[in-house]
């Protein structure tokens, strides 16, 4: 098994790597597969595979979020098109994102897809930051996105701003019944309070 790594950028990059025993991730030249120039800014390194550095297995830039949570390879059993995927999110805006654990292990970099996220069957889609803050009594800009795995492999995302556990299940989407692709499975909170 691999140990996945959520890093934190300095200003513009997000990044997954795997841990390596002694590998150098680039800190405080690197952001990312990029060079680090200052906190706005990146470029393109004149050698992109230079050996010295471990590659990130996927990354993104700050149009998409703006810092990364670390979270688990999905081994439950509740959606079986999520297993062998790692999945990860952003810590402020709460999305939820998942690469394919396997091919990213295999070297380079896989695609980043998203998790479409639903408290109501399906109905409608929205931001972990609005599930919260739609939670009587809160308001908030910034999620604080948690992630959690029981004994059995199955995944939760947690919060600081509403103390509801919310556990990844798969919902039937309307219309999209057909559809096997990743993106196009929305996932139900199952609602708990933590006291």
């Amino acid at each position: 098994r691999s140990m996945y790594i959520g890093d934190v950028g300095q200003g513009v990059v997000e990044e997954v790597d795997i841990g390596q025993n002694g590998g150098n991730y680039g800190w405080n030249t690197r952001e990312g597969s990029f060079i680090f120039v200052n906190n706005n800014t990146v470029q393109v390194p004149a050698d992109p595979n230079n050996p010295s550095f471990v590659r990130p297995i996927a990354e993104y830039d700050h149009s998409e979020g703006a810092a990364i949570t670390g979270g688990f390879v999905y081994r439950g059993n509740e959606i079986a098109d999520l297993t062998g995927k790692y999945v990860f999110g952003d810590l402020n805006n709460g999305r939820v994102f998942y690469i394919d654990a396997n091919q990213a292990s295999g070297g380079g970099q896989d695609v980043i897809r998203e998790l479409r996220l639903t408290e109501d069957a399906g109905v409608s889609v929205k931001s972990l930051l609005t599930l919260i803050n739609e939670t009587p009594g809160v308001s908030t800009g910034r999620a604080d996105l948690r992630m959690g795995q029981d004994a059995v492999g199955n995944l939760y995302l947690l919060n600081k701003r509403d103390g509801i556990v919310r556990q990844l299940t798969v919902v039937p989407e309307p219309g999209l019944a057909g559809l096997a692709i990743l993106m196009a499975i929305p996932l139900l909170a199952r609602r708990r309070m933590v006291r």
